[in-house]
């Protein structure tokens, strides 16, 4: 069957349909390479016969999604549309049984016509792929290409375990990023552990940057022994290993073995006892002046309100990563900064260049002393400028991940942080800034800028929007 008679074999629904929905169809089975054998249209779905090269399949989606497509076709991906794919990795859903391999290249097609980019779409689907089972293949694609967009729900979790451990020999890059994701939703259980050691059993010839990062799993863990064994493994493969990837909780590991004696070394495991020494800084802080902080987003909400003077009354006030004080938005955002939460990959403000008032700086992001490399020049610079230097507790980064089921943004995670200290969130009177939904997909808007930032980080600004009204009570009359 070919184009025209797809064409022919959709066009039977129109009289049902708009001709823009007909017309999405009909695009997206030409980007997916598919075919369309039968169709019918029933209680508000779209239920077709699929052929490619992959296979057959009988597939619905939602009567809206094919109008979305050739919208996105003629105008440019939409916010809706983008959502839509996003937030339902399988929008056509498979009628009968396990989803079939003819299904990937639909779904190839929907992220590329939402406009995700299809070198990244076809960068997952070209590669990893030593599966000899076309099941492990599905389960594999479905969850890496969920991941790389951000959604971290139940279903890309069980997809991607499914599709590592089940091989015999498990492609070693594939093993790497399910290895790092369970680390970052599940910490280090004994269960990940087990099942870890397992699989390098069958990967014997890591090579040496994956065998430090397995080291900083198993640091991490508690379980020193085995992690100072992949060490002297990594070693073996590459001697310079040790200097040339500085793991901060590594290298304090390495001195304290004695492995390691270089000024350089001991000089980044004091630096980690350090942090470690000070991460009851901040919720002491907290919890001495539960009644009177802010913490100020860089959202471009706080425009017009004149909530300065309220901000700058507190004894306590958090900014995040660019956000700092300014004459030129003293009025919306107050002046006034006692705690900076900082990603370790915003180099805006200089980390050099001291913002006066500050007691303390807490670096956000997942496992900064066990998994960067070469991150320890960064730390050192902000403890020498800043005195107190601490990381922000995993488990709030996990609690927050498994709650909006997507990468969270600094900004909500320290929400997280806070209802635990102590709690009593609410709009306008210790929150601010939070514009999260009004953001759009790729882009950051902050108030200092004139025009939205450029982001690489997936964030799913809706979902963090009902996870903040969860935990910050709307303004008070």
């Amino acid at each position: 069957m070919g184009k025209t008679d797809t064409e022919r074999t959709i066009n039977t629904v129109r009289g049902k349909t708009s001709k823009a929905t007909t017309s999405g169809l009909i695009r997206l089975m030409e980007k997916a390479s598919t075919e369309v054998t039968a169709i019918e249209r029933v209680d508000g779905r779209f239920k077709l016969r699929i052929k490619n090269d992959s296979g057959e399949a009988n597939v619905s989606m939602d009567e809206n999604l094919p109008e979305l497509i050739a919208t996105a076709c003629i105008s440019g991906p939409s916010q809706e549309l983008f959502e839509q794919v996003r937030d339902n990795i399988w929008q056509a859903d498979v009628e009968d049984g396990p989803r079939p391999i003819a299904m990937l290249p639909l779904n190839s097609a929907l992220w590329k016509i939402a406009g995700l980019g299809e070198e990244v779409v076809d960068k997952v689907r070209n590669t990893d792929f030593e599966y000899g089972h076309h099941v492990d293949r599905l389960h594999y694609e479905r969850a890496t290409v969920a991941r790389t967009f951000g959604v971290l729900d139940d279903i890309t979790t069980v997809d991607h375990a499914q599709a590592v451990s089940s091989q015999t020999q498990p492609p070693r890059r594939a093993f790497m990023s399910w290895m790092k994701y369970e680390w970052k939703m599940s910490g280090t259980t004994i269960q990940l552990r087990d099942e870890i050691k397992r699989l390098v059993n069958r990967l014997p010839d890591l090579p040496a940057g994956n065998l430090m990062t397995l080291a900083g799993f198993f640091c991490d863990a508690g379980e020193y022994g085995h992690a100072l064994s992949l060490l002297k493994r990594a070693k073996a493969k590459s001697p310079n290993i040790w200097a040339n990837t500085r793991i901060p909780a590594l290298t304090h590991l390495l001195v304290r073995e004695k492995l390691l004696k270089e000024d350089w070394a001991i000089r980044e495991a004091e630096l980690v006892d350090h942090i470690i020494k000070s991460e009851t800084v901040f919720p002491e802080m907290m919890r001495k002046n539960r009644d009177s902080f802010a913490v100020v987003a860089n959202g471009p909400r706080q425009i017009d309100t004149g909530a300065g003077s309220i901000i700058d009354s507190k004894d306590i006030v958090i900014r995040m990563n660019s956000g700092r004080g300014s004459a030129k938005f003293e009025t919306d955002y107050g002046m006034k900064q006692t705690v900076w939460m900082k990603n370790p990959l915003n180099y805006d403000v200089k980390r050099l260049d001291k913002v006066p008032g500050v007691e303390t700086v807490i670096v956000s992001g997942s496992g900064v002393l066990h998994k960067v490399a070469n991150i320890g020049g960064h730390l050192r610079d902000l403890a020498e400028s800043y005195g107190s230097v601490s990381v922000i507790p995993e488990e709030f980064l996990r609690s927050t991940t498994r709650a909006i089921q997507r990468n969270p943004s600094s900004g909500i995670v320290i929400l997280t942080w806070l209802e635990h200290l102590v709690g009593g969130l609410e709009d306008q009177k210790n929150v601010f800034g939070y514009s999260l939904n009004d953001q759009k997909q790729k882009q950051t808007a902050h108030y200092y800028r004139t025009t939205p930032a450029i982001s690489n980080h997936i964030h799913n600004w809706d979902a963090e929007r009902d996870y903040f009204d969860t935990l910050v009570r709307p303004q008070q009359d």
